[in-house]
């Protein structure tokens, strides 16, 4: 479920600096919803890894910017899905469109390829974090402390395999549909010439 209260529009910071930074984000998921791996393999598609949408588009065929990466938070009752980029000034409109696109049009596009990709990816991690005996108790710890009780590899990795695609499109759906976009602009650029470019912040 989206918790109400969150905002969103355009805000720029102009600052006199090499590169433009920029931050966009929509509300998430709270790190107790059902959604959180349907979430997870959201956030994997659009922009976690050198296979992912927003690396492939824009930073591989575009060469638009020198970072580009999506990361989902969670806390007690809600979350932040969230879009980082860093790109020269001259960029700055096309990189916030074309992210924008590809959030928007993430529910009617996503394919069972990229689910399946998504999946193997978000598992191998899993296994890669609890090989160290520090990672394992941390995770314990965090299990106990969020959700009252542990949950298993195994256990993880079948509700993983269980999210499906219809699962990807209606949280998508549910998430561009309900919650704004909010981007912040930190770099030498103008509030009033970008929102003139931003075709989906007017």
């Amino acid at each position: 479920m989206l918790v109400p209260g969150f905002s969103g529009g355009l805000n720029v910071l102009t600052k006199d600096l090499s590169e433009a930074h920029i931050c966009m984000g929509l509300k998430g998921m709270p790190y107790s919803s059902d959604d959180r791996y349907a979430m997870h393999l959201l956030n994997t598609i659009l922009g976690s890894g050198f296979s992912s949408r927003l690396f492939q588009n824009i930073r591989e065929k575009r060469g638009l910017v020198y970072s580009i990466y999506s990361y989902h938070v969670s806390y007690i009752d809600t979350g932040i899905w969230s879009v980082y980029a860093g790109t020269d000034r001259k960029h700055v409109s096309e990189v916030i469109n074309i992210t924008v696109d590809e959030v928007m049009n993430l529910a009617g596009s996503v394919t069972a390829e990229e689910l399946q990709r998504a999946k193997a990816q978000l598992k191998g991690n899993l296994i890669l974090a609890l090989e160290s005996t520090s990672n394992k108790m941390t995770n314990i710890a965090k299990q106990e402390i969020y959700y009252g009780k542990y949950f298993t590899p195994d256990e993880i990795i079948r509700m993983v395999d269980d999210v499906t695609i219809d699962d990807l499109k209606a949280l998508s759906n549910r998430i561009v549909g309900e919650s704004p976009i909010a981007v912040t602009v930190y770099g030498p650029v103008e509030e009033d010439n970008l929102k003139n470019s931003c075709k989906h912040l007017q």
